[in-house]
């Protein structure tokens, strides 16, 4: 076990040069609720080198994290401390940031104007401003009412430190931070690097992302970095991520997948696949000319505990406490202590920190599977029965066709308009292997010729976001605006 990037024994009590100390690594960043920890890869002191792009990383996500933090599993270690965002507040709704609208910032739901404003209406003067500011405001605007030949004291002052009601506010993401592109790709890259470490690739197979220097030590790079969006290219990912936050039993949840690829031509590429928040979804490609043996793991967990209730873990039998430790799937790996006492200690204060965090992908994949599977049926069936027929109308929405969105009846219209109904039940059932996690993310399924026929999923990704940019930018859009429905009106998404 060596830290790969100082590249000495990683050990629990250094005592020998050549040793570092063992350092609990959040592979997904604690700021995010990430839970997959390691003490193989990094040691202490390089873990701290990281901690300023950690942390850049982490507040990109700050107005997702704040609006959901009384619903999230609670961080490993840290404060929470009051996030101050900024944001514009519009006077209507809308998707035009160049509307005019007023700078603001937002801490624990009070929106405060960053330019204090007043405004006179009859005999009542009512300043806007920062709670710490509104004092020091009411005097200069006494000062500049004195210029225009007028008396503060003839105005009943009203004073409001929260403009939250006077508009509607949107949150920023990229805006105003100059360095976005830079702090979200080593986020990404971070990550990617460390999963595979995890899963037992060599340093030396990350030739894409990991600079080895003659001394043995290692740094990261991103320069070259290829990093492909996610786009959905088949029938179940383009319904399923439409529709995901109604479809995936736990979302939002947190995904990562290494995996390696075989082409006919004899390459191979190393990839790894993020996607954060059920939303954020990339490939990182770790090396397109990958020697190793083959790869293929996944990891996934929730961000809402599954149950409120945290439990007390009683002494047990060794063998009920396995039993325990397999139900909330804890990693037993980060514990210390050798003693069965010191093993339920560890078991007690996993729970207490994240009860049923542990995220049951292939589960969930087989369940938004079956439910796509007859969307899709039911769907087509309602299409093409005559018109008034209340028996198919009924079934299909049996079978799970109510009140879908438009966009997802546009998408199965899309797909299957050249299809016979044989084919896209061939194409229904290649669901089955779109949601295999041995190739969820890593291929793709259509029907040829009627012979069911596997795609790699980053290329085709690639080539639908150079072709189809504008379509790609719609399908972000879509994903960011389920995420912002659940965080700040979760009821919108059941409407929808």
């Amino acid at each position: 076990m060596r830290c790969y990037v100082c590249n000495k024994e990683i050990v629990e009590n250094p005592t020998k040069e050549g040793e570092c100390k063992a350092h609990g690594e959040h592979i997904i960043h604690n700021g995010i609720r990430g839970k997959l920890i390691s003490r193989t890869i990094l040691c202490e002191e390089c873990g701290g080198k990281y901690s300023k792009e950690d942390s850049n990383f982490c507040k990109i996500f700050d107005p997702f994290i704040a609006a959901l933090s009384n619903r999230l599993i609670p961080a490993d270690h840290g404060k929470e401390g009051d996030k101050i965002l900024k944001g514009s507040l519009f006077d209507h709704p809308t998707n035009n940031p160049d509307e005019p609208s007023r700078k603001v910032t937002i801490n624990k739901d009070v929106v405060a104007p960053i330019e204090p404003y007043y405004e006179i209406d009859g005999d009542q003067i009512t300043l806007y401003a920062e709670k710490h500011r509104i004092n020091q405001y009411e005097k200069v605007v006494a000062k500049e009412l004195k210029i225009e030949g007028k008396d503060i004291a003839n105005y009943t002052v009203k004073k409001v430190t929260d403009i939250h009601a006077k508009g509607y506010l949107a949150y920023y993401f990229s805006k105003d931070n100059a360095t976005f592109n830079q702090d979200f790709q080593n986020g990404m890259v971070k990550i990617a690097t460390e999963y595979a470490l995890e899963c037992g690739v060599p340093r030396e197979q990350l030739k894409n992302v990991l600079v080895i220097n003659s001394n043995g030590t290692a740094s990261i790079e991103i320069v070259n970095v290829k990093i492909i969006p996610f786009v959905p290219t088949n029938l179940f990912d383009c319904v399923f991520e439409d529709y995901r936050y109604a479809l995936e039993e736990g979302y939002p949840s947190h995904t990562l997948k290494i995996f390696s690829t075989k082409y006919d031509d004899g390459s191979n590429i190393l990839y790894c696949y993020i996607d954060l928040f059920s939303t954020f979804q990339y490939y990182v490609v770790l090396n397109d000319n990958y020697t190793g043996e083959e790869v293929c793991q996944t990891y996934s967990q929730r961000l809402f505990p599954k149950i409120k209730e945290k439990p007390d873990v009683p002494p047990c039998d060794p063998s009920d406490l396995d039993i325990i430790i397999r139900e909330y799937g804890i990693d037993m790996r980060q514990c210390t202590s050798n003693s069965y006492e010191g093993r339920l200690r560890y078991v007690q204060d996993c729970i207490r920190k994240y009860p049923l965090q542990t995220y049951h992908l292939q589960q969930a994949l087989n369940r938004a599977s079956d439910k796509v599977h007859r969307i899709v049926l039911s769907y087509l069936l309602l299409k093409n029965a005559p018109r008034g027929d209340r028996a198919v109308k009924l079934l299909a929405q049996s079978m799970g066709c109510g009140e879908l969105p438009v966009s997802v009846k546009s998408i199965i219209d899309t797909i299957t308009q050249d299809m016979d109904l044989i084919a896209v039940l061939q194409l229904s059932g290649a669901f089955g292997m779109s949601v295999d996690e041995r190739y969820y993310r890593k291929f793709g399924f259509e029907v040829i010729d009627g012979d069911v026929m596997n795609y790699s999923q980053p290329d085709e990704s690639l080539k639908v976001f150079d072709k189809c940019k504008a379509a790609v930018q719609e399908y972000t859009k879509a994903k960011f605006s389920h995420l912002s429905c659940l965080c700040y009106n979760s009821t919108a998404l059941k409407k929808e």
